[in-house]
């Protein structure tokens, strides 16, 4: 069995190998779908807070938009060339993106970057070739869009992170847009400096645990949550 413990005092127990669907009757593979599940969305938040803790530069916000309508899966490879791009020669370090399908079926991702940020803290004509270098990974599929990636409205919302609160308050707008919606693809990015990791504990710590605290077990088909009441236990980190 594996043990991993959660900063939220759960326990989730299971097999050294993680259960995997099985195959559908007609002999095809199960199709992968990704959700930001209440857990996820408490991950998310708590690398928010990471990122504020080591950051090397001023955060900045910002919204990539597809002005077209495109699926999916050509989505995420023009979002994967385009974070290749930002750390191989914008030195992007660290990260926190998410997905957002708009009512309409676009999509849009909205980012916090910590990368060197001086020529974008005016205003959005300083971020052309951040512009430039989006819109070239959709050339195939749409011409130049001038005002495809933005920057939040200056008066209400400036690009640059202020504070952590601040970051925070982002982090949780829109990532509670993507909550409960089903993609085909990631829906969600974080780079691993700051990504929260459970702490893998053995059968014996798991025990102790169990005897120090007042605690809830569950049993499920392929796994085991024992809740620890009232319990925060700060994690790991990647």
């Amino acid at each position: 069995m594996r043990y991993k413990l959660y900063e939220n005092g759960n326990i989730i127990c299971t097999t050294e190998r993680d259960y995997k669907p099985p195959p559908l009757k007609d002999g095809n593979k199960s199709e992968k779908s990704y959700c930001i599940n209440s857990e996820k969305y408490r991950l998310i938040c708590s690398a928010g807070v990471n990122l504020w803790n080591i950051r090397r530069n001023k955060l900045t916000f910002f919204t990539f938009t597809f002005p077209f309508d495109i699926c999916e899966v050509e989505a995420n490879k023009c979002w994967s060339k385009m974070m290749d791009n930002l750390k191989k020669n914008y030195e992007l370090k660290n990260y926190i993106a998410t997905k957002e399908r708009t009512e309409r079926g676009r999509f849009h991702y909205h980012a916090i970057f910590d990368f060197p940020n001086k020529r974008y803290k005016n205003n959005i004509k300083h971020i052309t070739r951040i512009n430039a270098a989006w819109c070239k990974t959709f050339e195939t599929l749409h011409g130049f869009v001038p005002n495809a990636v933005r920057l939040p409205d200056k008066r209400f919302f400036p690009a640059i992170v202020r504070d952590r609160s601040r970051l925070i308050r982002y982090i949780c707008k829109y990532v509670s847009k993507s909550k409960g919606q089903y993609f085909t693809k990631p829906c969600y990015f974080v780079s691993r400096a700051i990504a929260s990791a459970p702490q893998y504990i053995d059968k014996d710590f798991t025990n102790e645990l169990m005897k120090q605290h007042e605690h809830k077990v569950f049993y499920y088909d392929y796994y085991t949550v024992i809740s620890l009441d009232n319990v925060f236990i700060p994690t790991s980190q990647n």
